[in-house]
């Protein structure tokens, strides 16, 4: 997992994890269906194709359904969310070559 060693992936992650953190503390003590679970993925889809919008992300997914909520989750009181991010990379080193011609010579 080398994309975790840059800094702009870092910042991104940090950023995505702050939005994803705040927007489910409104959702402790809410009911545990798929009612609740389409609502939260309604609230954070849109937030991640913005940041998909603006460079930030190739792709994603946001899983929050039945297939990683299961009856024993449910059982323990938790909401599972998985998120997918194929983050964009950034420009750390720009490489330059310089040539010297001869004089006489035209492009």
């Amino acid at each position: 997992m080398k994309a975790i060693k840059r800094f702009g992936v870092r910042q991104l992650l940090i950023a995505l994890r702050r939005f994803v953190s705040d927007t489910c503390k409104g959702f402790v003590f809410e009911q545990n269906t798929n009612a609740t679970r389409i609502k939260l993925k309604n609230i954070l889809k849109p937030y991640m194709e913005n940041v998909k919008n603006k460079q930030g992300l190739y792709a994603y997914t946001v899983l929050v359904d039945d297939t990683n909520n299961t009856s024993d989750v449910i059982d323990r009181n938790e909401l599972q969310i998985t998120i997918k991010v194929a983050p964009t990379r950034t420009i750390e080193f720009v490489l330059m070559t310089f040539e010297i011609s001869p004089s006489g010579v035209s492009f």
